[in-house]
């Protein structure tokens, strides 16, 4: 007679939780890798703001326009600035040096009398000093002759010093007025809005009668066909980026491909709004239709080892140990790591069978 054993639902769903699951060791190909996220900009993008306060007059682009540095992008009404303009140009022209050639020549006039003078009353007092000496004449004629002479000195010498002091004068006027020109112009140049770079429109954001202010953007302008990668990577990853890794690119509106590009700027500072660090990548072969602001996302390649010794990441302790099927914890150590593997450098081999840690 047989007898037939009997195991309760129970007892079978215990047997097969306490199994645990084995893996071993697997030589493969492991990158290790950062993430990032970002866009795509044009090289030297930038946004236009208004130097001043103002209502658009004219609008001189369109979006996709070509544009060369100093080319006008737009243009505000500045009837006080021209009026202003105008009045310093009045002012110099009334100011300016050759205008004033005739004050000049008075003033030389001046001196050149009372050196006419001064030669005139020393001769004569000369004469009167020899006539004394010869017992002719009163001392009241010497003393009147002498005080002359005395008074004509100090008339040249006056009219000398006047005549360096107007022109002086003159010179610094003409300067000044000169100077309140260009500072005019300046301001008046405020209100024509011009490119900074050669570059392509790619937004324009106010139109005709609209009022602009200097903190609100009003374009977008960048190269027309250089373009780059804005990246930022979490701080507890910055440290490990550096300028001249490589970065492997996705991006949505390219499905299903990777473009490759290198780190060619890293951002010395984390930004405290986004508690990470701006990374600025260049294509290495960009394709052949980009836009500025389309999203990306990137993983900057760290480091790469053909042919690694590597377990799933989940078998790893956090104290770097692994547990082998015999029950025994060993101590190992490991190299590079992508999301899902850790490559095992030393302590293991491909024949250890190891035992996935209790959750």
């Amino acid at each position: 007679m047989k007898r037939v054993i009997g195991f309760s639902l129970p007892f079978l769903l215990l047997a097969c939780s306490a199994k645990q699951e084995t893996i071993r060791p697997i030589v493969q190909d492991i990158t290790e890798s950062v993430y990032a996220s970002g866009v795509v900009r044009s090289r030297n993008q930038y946004e236009v703001f208004a130097p001043v306060s103002g209502i658009i007059d004219d609008v001189h682009v369109v979006e996709g326009s070509i544009v060369h540095r100093g080319d006008p992008l737009f243009t505000l009404s500045h009837e006080n600035a021209r009026n202003q303009t105008e009045n310093a140009r009045i002012a110099a022209a009334f100011q300016f040096l050759p205008a004033n050639e005739d004050r000049l020549r008075e003033g030389e006039e001046a001196v050149r009398i009372a050196a006419e003078k001064l030669a005139q009353d020393s001769l004569l007092y000369v004469r009167q000093q020899r006539l004394w000496g010869e017992d002719i004449g009163t001392r009241n004629e010497l003393d009147q002759r002498a005080l002359n002479y005395q008074n004509s000195l100090a008339a040249l010498r006056s009219s000398r010093l006047r005549l360096r002091q107007l022109r002086h004068q003159l010179v610094f006027a003409d300067r000044q007025a000169q100077q309140q020109v260009r500072i005019q112009e300046s301001i008046a140049g405020d209100y024509v809005i011009r490119a900074r770079r050669d570059g392509r429109v790619y937004r324009i954001d106010r139109k005709i009668g609209e009022l602009v202010a200097p903190q609100a953007a009003i374009a977008l302008l960048g190269s027309s066909s250089d373009f780059e990668l804005e990246l930022r990577v979490d701080e507890n990853d910055a440290v490990k980026v550096s300028v001249g890794q490589a970065v492997l690119v996705t991006m949505d509106c390219f499905k299903g491909r990777v473009f490759g590009a290198t780190i060619r700027e890293v951002f010395p500072a984390i930004d405290p709004a986004t508690r990470s660090v701006t990374v600025i990548a260049t294509f290495d072969r960009p394709p052949a239709s980009l836009l500025p602001n389309l999203t990306a996302e990137a993983n900057i390649v760290l480091r790469s080892k053909s042919r690694a010794l590597t377990i799933p990441r989940s078998y790893l302790n956090e104290d770097q140990t692994v547990l082998l099927r015999s029950g025994k914890r060993k101590l190992v150590q490991t190299g590079a790591r992508d999301l899902q593997r850790v490559e095992v450098t030393e302590g293991l081999n491909a024949d250890d069978v190891l035992l996935k840690p209790a959750q």
